[in-house]
C-alpha cells in the first residue's frame, strides 16, 4: 500500500468507471456529476412539452381558420337569422343580396339588401328596408354554427311606422303573440316530467338576453311615420345613432344624431333596464335633444307594450331662445313681435296613445307667465285640448294674426345705407293702429277642437289693453267661441261674446260687448289715437261681418257710447 501511486484527484469529474481510490468516498463523488445530469434533462422535457403543445394549438388554429376560409358556414349562418327572426317576430325576413363573411378586425357577417316584412295582417309597406345589415360574431360561433350577435350595424336603413285605419301598428308584435299564446284549457299544461312548460312569451324573451349585452348600430338611417286615421306624416332623416348595453339588467346607451325639418339634434340617453324594452315592462328613462331650435330633457317612466302602446309618466322640460324661431321649424309660424320671446317650459306629463295631458303647468314666454294643466283626448275623430290656464297676459294679435310668409331675419348690414326721410308721427302711430292690415290666420282655428278656461292678466291686441280677466274659449270643427266672462277695462267692467267661424274661405265673425263706467279717453287714445274725448261711460257694440282682414269689411255692425254729462272735449 506505500508503494500505491497517489490519486488523481482530477477522476472524480469523468463519467468513466470509478477506481478503488473513488469508490472509497462515493458520497463525495456522486452528488455533483448526477446534480449535473438531471436539471437540463428536466428543463428540455418541459420545453419540448410547451413547443409541442403550441404547435398543435397552431395547428388547430390553421385548420379553423382554413375550414372558415375553404368551407365557411355562410348559408347555415343566414338560415339561422331567418330561422330566429321569424320565430322571435313571426315576419319574414327576406335577403335578396349576396351574403359574405369577413375575418378582420372582427368576424363579421354581411347581409346585403335586406328588407323586414310587416304584420300579415296589415296593408303595409316592409317596416324595414336596408342596403346592408353587418353582424359581428365572436369565432366560436362560427366553429360551432350558433349565431351569437354581438354588434349589428344598419347602413342606409329606412324604417316605417305605419297606423292603419283600424288603428293596428306595424310595429306591434300583438298578432305574433296571440299566435303564440296557448289556449285558455292549456293553460297549466305540463312537460311530461310533472313541471309547468316553459313555452311562455316572457321565458322566451328572456332566454333573448341570456346571451350577454351587444349593441346596433344605425348609419344614414331614414324614419318615417303614417298615420292613415288623420292622414299625418312624419319623416326625420340622417339618423346616425348607437344603442348599446353590457347586459339585460344594465341600461341601454343612447347616443346620435338626427335630422328633424332640416335641423340636426343631438340624442343622449339611457334606458334601464334594458330587458324592459322587450318584455312589456315599464323603464326608467333620462332623454336629453338638443339643437338649434330648442334642447329638451325628459326623466321618468317609459313602456312600450305591444297592446297598450307607448306610455310615458314623468318630469318634461323645455328651453327655447326664441318662440317665433321655435314655432316656425314647427310649422306653425307666429306673427312678428320685436319683443324678447325667449321660451321656458317645465311640467309632468303622462301620456298615452290616446291621451296625453300636462299637470303643474310652469311656463314663460318673453315676459308673459303660464301655469296650469292641460290635456290632449285623440280618442275622437278629432284632438280634444281641455284644461285651466292662468296667463299674466295674452296677445291675441299674435296667436290669431296671419304671419307674414316673406319676413326673412337678416343680419344688420355693416354700414347702413343711408337713412330714408321719417314719417310723420300720426302716420306711424295711424299704422300701429290700423286694424284692418293684418290677415286672420284661418288653419289656426281648424288645428283641433278646445274647451278651455282662462285667467288673463290682460288681454292685448295691437295697443289695446284690458285688465284682469277671465273667459273661456271653445273650439269646434273651425267654429270658435269665446266668451268674456269678466273684463275690465280701462277703469270700467264687462263680458261678451265673440264667434269665429273658418270652415269657410274667409272668416265669418261676430261680436257682442257691454262695458260699464270705461274711460274714454285712453280707451280712445290706444285703439283709434283719437285722445280728444274725456269721460266716463257705457260702451255696447254688436258686430257682424265677413272678409278679415278688415273690420272695415263688415257687412253690418253697430256701436251705441251712453255718456254722462258735461263730457269734456
Amino acid at each position: 500500500m506505500i508503494d500505491r501511486p497517489p490519486p488523481d484527484l482530477s477522476d472524480i469529474w469523468h463519467d468513466g468507471p470509478a477506481t478503488p481510490r473513488q469508490a472509497e468516498r462515493p458520497a463525495v463523488t456522486s452528488r455533483k456529476p448526477a446534480t449535473r445530469r438531471t436539471r437540463p434533462r428536466r428543463r428540455r422535457r418541459w420545453l419540448s412539452v410547451l413547443g409541442y403543445g403550441a404547435l398543435a394549438f397552431a395547428c388547430l388554429g390553421a385548420a379553423a381558420i382554413a375550414f372558415l376560409l375553404v368551407a365557411a358556414p355562410v348559408d347555415l349562418v343566414r338560415g339561422r337569422v331567418i330561422e330566429q327572426v321569424k320565430t322571435r317576430t313571426g315576419r319574414d325576413l327576406t335577403i335578396t343580396g349576396p351574403t359574405t363573411l369577413s375575418f378582420f378586425p372582427r368576424p363579421a357577417v354581411a347581409l346585403s339588401d335586406v328588407s323586414l316584412s310587416a304584420p300579415g295582417d296589415m296593408e303595409a309597406p316592409p317596416t324595414l328596408i336596408a342596403s346592408m345589415v353587418e353582424a359581428e360574431l365572436p369565432w366560436w360561433s362560427l366553429l360551432t354554427a350558433q349565431p351569437a350577435i354581438e354588434r349589428i350595424t344598419l347602413h342606409r336603413p329606412t324604417i316605417e311606422l305605419s297606423v292603419d285605419a283600424r288603428g293596428r301598428r306595424s310595429w306591434s308584435s300583438t298578432g305574433l303573440r296571440s299566435r303564440r299564446s296557448p289556449p285558455p284549457a292549456a293553460d297549466n299544461a305540463q312537460t311530461p316530467s310533472g313541471e309547468p312548460s316553459p313555452a311562455s312569451e316572457p321565458k322566451q324573451v328572456t332566454a333573448a338576453f341570456k346571451a350577454g349585452g351587444g349593441s346596433i348600430r344605425i348609419l344614414d338611417g331614414v324614419v318615417r311615420y303614417r298615420d292613415q286615421r288623420s292622414g299625418s306624416r312624419t319623416e326625420i332623416d340622417s339618423l346616425n345613432v348607437t344603442l348599446a348595453a353590457d347586459g339585460p339588467d344594465a341600461p341601454l346607451r343612447v347616443d346620435g344624431t338626427v335630422a328633424v325639418r332640416g335641423t340636426q339634434l343631438a340624442i343622449d340617453g339611457t334606458v334601464s333596464p334594458s330587458r324592459s324594452l322587450m318584455a312589456d315592462q315599464p323603464a326608467q328613462i333620462a332623454l336629453k335633444v338638443s339643437g338649434a331650435p330648442f334642447e329638451g330633457t325628459y326623466q321618468g317612466t317609459f313602456a312600450l307594450a305591444a297592446e297598450a302602446g307607448l306610455s310615458l309618466d314623468g318630469a318634461l322640460k323645455l328651453r327655447a331662445a326664441s318662440a317665433r324661431a321655435l314655432a316656425d321649424w314647427l310649422g306653425r309660424p307666429l306673427a312678428a313681435s320685436g319683443e324678447p320671446d325667449a321660451v321656458a317650459f317645465s311640467a309632468d306629463l303622462k301620456a298615452t296613445p290616446v291621451r296625453v295631458a300636462l299637470s303643474n303647468l310652469q311656463s314663460t314666454v318673453g315676459t308673459a307667465t303660464i301655469a296650469g294643466s292641460l290635456a290632449l283626448d285623440t280618442t275622437q275623430e278629432r284632438r280634444l285640448l281641455s284644461g285651466n290656464l292662468e296667463i299674466s297676459e295674452l296677445d291675441i294679435g299674435r296667436l290669431l294674426v296671419k304671419p307674414d310668409r316673406h319676413h326673412t331675419s337678416t343680419p344688420a348690414p355693416s354700414t347702413a345705407p343711408a337713412a330714408a326721410p321719417a314719417p310723420p308721427a300720426s302716420d306711424k302711430r295711424g299704422r300701429q293702429r290700423d286694424w284692418g292690415d293684418d290677415p286672420i290666420n284661418l288653419p289656426m282655428l281648424g288645428l283641433l277642437d278646445a274647451n278651455l278656461t282662462v285667467s288673463a292678466g290682460s288681454l292685448i291686441y295691437k295697443q289695446a289693453k284690458t285688465g284682469p280677466s277671465r273667459l273661456s274659449v271653445a273650439l269646434e270643427k273651425g267654429l270658435g267661441r269665446v266668451t268674456l266672462e269678466d273684463v275690465a277695462l280701462y277703469g270700467g267692467r264687462g263680458r261678451g261674446l265673440l264667434t269665429l267661424d273658418g270652415t269657410g274661405d274667409v272668416l265669418v265673425t261676430g261680436a257682442n260687448f257691454r262695458f260699464d263706467g270705461v274711460a274714454l279717453r285712453p280707451l280712445l287714445t290706444d285703439a283709434l289715437d283719437f285722445p280728444w274725448l274725456e269721460g266716463r261711460g257705457t260702451l255696447s257694440f254688436a258686430l257682424a261681418g265677413q272678409g278679415f282682414p278688415s273690420v272695415r269689411s263688415s257687412s253690418r255692425s253697430t256701436a251705441r257710447w251712453t255718456l254722462p254729462a258735461p263730457m269734456a272735449l
